[in-house]
C-alpha cells in the first residue's frame, strides 16, 4: 500500500488549522467550549472601534482647533482673527498635521487593549504585501489620477471653489502639495478603509448570519480576519464611499460632479483593500492619486510660479 506525501502533508496542515478538542485529564474539570476557542483571534475592527476611532478623531481635531483659537486670542499669530486662520493653508495643513498625528498615536496604543493584537495587525496594514506589489499600486493610482482628470474637463464643476482659497499662493500649494501626498492619506486611509470598510462588511455578514442565516460569518483561522462575502464588500464599499466623498463637500461647494468623482476615487481605494488585505496598499494608491493631481498642477503652473493660469 502507498502513501502519497502531498495528501499526509495537506491533511496535517488541516488537522493543524482545526481547533483542539475538548479534552479531560483524569482528576482536572471539564474544560468549557469556550475555553477551546479563546485562543483563536475575532474579527476586528467592528462597528463599535470605528466609533471609538470616530470620536477620538473629533475630540484630537477640537483639541487643536481649541489650541488655535487661544493663540489667536493671544495674538501669537499676529492679531490674525481666528475665522481667517481657519482658511490660513499655512496655518490649517500643520493643524490638522497635529491633529492627524494625535489620531495615530493614541489609536496606536489604545486599540491593542481591546484587539490583543498589534494595531498595524488589527487593522490589516500588511506592508509586506504593498512591496511586492509597489509596480501595480503606482500604475493603479497614477491611472486613477489621469482618468479622473481627463473627464473632469467635461464634468460641470464650478469656476469656482472654496477650496481654491488654498492655491494662492506658491508657498501654500507647496503646504498643501505635502500634506496632500504624505500626511492625509495615510489618516483618511486608516478612518475609512481601516475602520469603516471592515466594519460595514463585517457587520452586514454578522447580520445576515443572524437573520437570515445566510450567508455564513466565516473567519481566516490563521489571520483572525473576517472572509467577507460578495455583498457584504458591495455594502461597505457604498457604504464607506458616500461619507468620504461627503467628508471634502465643504471645500467643493457641495457640488455633486466633483463629489461623484470622489466617490469613483473611493470605490476603486476600496477594491485595492479588498483585493490585497493590505491597508499599506491603499494608502499607496490614494498617495499616488493625489501626488499625480499635484504633478499635473505644478507642470501647468511652471512649478507653482503661475497659479493665475488656474484660473484662465
Amino acid at each position: 500500500m502507498t502513501t502519497d506525501p502531498e495528501r499526509l502533508d495537506a491533511a496535517s496542515q488541516s488537522e493543524a488549522m482545526e481547533p483542539p478538542e475538548p479534552t479531560t485529564q483524569a482528576g482536572s474539570r471539564p474544560i468549557a467550549v469556550d475555553e477551546v476557542f479563546a485562543h483563536v483571534p475575532r474579527a476586528v475592527p467592528h462597528l463599535g472601534h470605528a466609533l471609538i476611532f470616530g470620536g477620538i478623531v473629533i475630540v484630537a481635531t477640537l483639541g487643536v482647533m481649541f489650541a488655535v483659537g487661544i493663540g489667536s486670542a493671544l495674538h501669537i499669530f499676529g492679531g490674525i482673527p481666528f475665522e481667517k486662520l481657519q482658511k490660513n493653508p499655512l496655518v490649517v495643513m500643520p493643524t490638522m498635521a497635529v491633529a492627524y498625528s494625535l489620531v495615530w498615536a493614541v489609536s496606536w496604543f489604545l486599540f491593542p487593549l481591546m484587539w490583543y493584537r498589534p494595531f498595524l495587525d488589527g487593522v490589516s496594514w500588511n506592508l509586506g504585501v504593498a512591496r511586492r506589489r509597489w509596480p501595480w499600486l503606482l500604475a493603479t493610482g497614477l491611472g486613477v489620477g489621469l482618468v479622473i482628470q481627463f473627464l473632469s474637463n467635461f464634468l460641470p464643476i464650478p469656476k469656482t471653489l472654496p477650496i481654491d482659497d488654498f492655491f494662492k499662493t506658491r508657498s501654500s500649494v507647496w503646504m498643501v502639495s505635502v500634506f496632500g501626498v504624505l500626511i492625509a492619506p495615510a489618516l483618511e486611509e486608516l478612518a475609512f478603509r481601516g475602520f469603516l470598510l471592515p466594519s460595514l462588511a463585517t457587520a452586514w455578514d454578522w447580520l445576515g448570519h443572524r437573520i437570515w442565516r445566510h450567508p455564513e460569518r466565516r473567519i481566516d483561522p490563521i489571520s483572525g480576519q473576517p472572509l467577507w462575502s460578495l455583498p457584504a464588500m458591495i455594502f461597505a464599499a457604498i457604504g464607506t464611499s458616500i461619507p468620504f466623498a461627503l467628508l471634502h463637500s465643504e471645500q467643493l461647494a457641495n457640488a455633486f460632479a466633483p463629489l461623484a468623482v470622489l466617490f469613483a476615487v473611493s470605490i476603486v481605494l476600496c477594491i485595492v483593500r479588498f483585493r490585497t488585505s493590505s491597508l499599506a496598499a491603499s494608502v499607496a494608491v490614494h498617495a499616488t492619486y493625489n501626488l499625480s493631481i499635484f504633478t499635473t498642477l505644478y507642470l501647468a503652473t511652471d512649478g507653482f510660479r503661475h497659479l493665475d493660469k488656474l484660473h484662465g
